[in-house]
């Protein structure tokens, strides 16, 4: 092997140091400005996961109420912070709430943040939704109840109010 072509070899073996921090400052230049556009978009993107989740669960719990509310012939507050709603049922359906068999009696509630739907005829308790930090219930009048529930997550919060009259 001459001279020459042991030296051209030499030369093309790799890169200089120069090379190596232009390449250096460059990804630490592109990692920088991506870790600044990640700060700025990931509580956005948190807070819309968050703000999406609350409406889901607002919507079924939205949904089970009319259902309740349906057939309801009565509806009052437990202690401000509950709901008992009375369902004519039986042989003879009355019109009446009469609160006692064989009306059907659904009590809903909040258990750590969640929505309890409890049907007291059966027994039968189920979780309705989540993230919810409040129910009230007020009688606006004597014939309209104002049912107010709260949910928060992550930052997001929504407050739904529904209305229920007995006429």
């Amino acid at each position: 092997m001459s001279k020459q072509s042991a030296a051209s070899c030499k030369n093309n073996g790799g890169f200089t140091i120069l090379e190596l921090m232009v390449v250096s400052i460059l990804m630490t230049i592109v990692v920088l400005i991506t870790a600044q556009f990640w700060r700025w978009f990931s509580p956005n993107v948190s807070f819309m996961i968050a703000r999406g989740h609350i409406l889901r669960e607002a919507r079924v719990a939205m949904e089970n109420l009319a259902a309740d509310f349906g057939s309801a012939v009565g509806a009052s507050s437990v202690s401000g912070s509950g709901l008992l709603i009375c369902k004519d049922s039986g042989d003879y359906p009355n019109g009446i709430a009469d609160w006692t068999a064989p009306d059907v009696m659904v009590d809903y509630s909040i258990v750590n943040n969640t929505l309890q739907r409890n049907d007291l005829s059966t027994g039968s308790v189920f979780t309705i939704a989540d993230c919810i930090s409040n129910i009230t219930v007020e009688q606006v009048s004597p014939t309209l109840l104002s049912i107010t529930l709260e949910f928060a997550q992550g930052g997001a919060d929504r407050e739904i109010v529904f209305l229920w009259s007995s006429l």
